[in-house]
């Protein structure tokens, strides 16, 4: 292990003990300082981002027009919204449910009727859901 004093020399292991330092001591108290605040430096942005995770996955905010159904470890536990809505991360999973009303569109189709006419048919569907809890459950 090679130690460097503070103008960047080069300072022997044998050379380095000192009266009052431990034996086992090999840099001095200034490069263990640095490996120190660089250890700090690494470890305080992965906690902030790890934090950032943990806000994200535990705050949704739902539209006026959603609601969210909770899941507590894979069981139903409230329709909860609009607004904002909390969970516990790792526990707890929402799915939303758009109140709207949906449209789909049926392709249209050929079709013979009872005296054999054929004719094309096509349609247009509309639904919205009323009991979330019943939509997704």
């Amino acid at each position: 292990m090679v130690c460097l004093d503070l103008e960047g020399s080069v300072i022997r292991p044998a050379a380095n003990r000192r009266a009052g330092t431990a034996l086992n001591s090999r840099c001095p108290l200034a490069t263990r300082n640095d490996a120190m605040s660089a250890i700090i430096l690494y470890a305080i942005p992965v906690v902030l981002v790890g934090a950032f995770v943990l806000i994200t996955a535990a705050v949704k905010i739902l539209r006026e027009y959603e609601r969210a159904v909770v899941f507590t470890l894979g069981r139903f536990q409230a329709v909860k919204g609009p607004g904002l809505v909390l969970l516990i991360p790792f526990l707890q999973e929402m799915v939303r449910v758009d109140l709207r009303i949906q449209v789909i569109e049926i392709p249209s189709q050929d079709v013979i009727s009872r005296d054999n006419v054929s004719m094309k048919v096509d349609a247009v569907l509309y639904f919205n859901v009323v009991n979330p809890e019943r939509a997704v459950i």
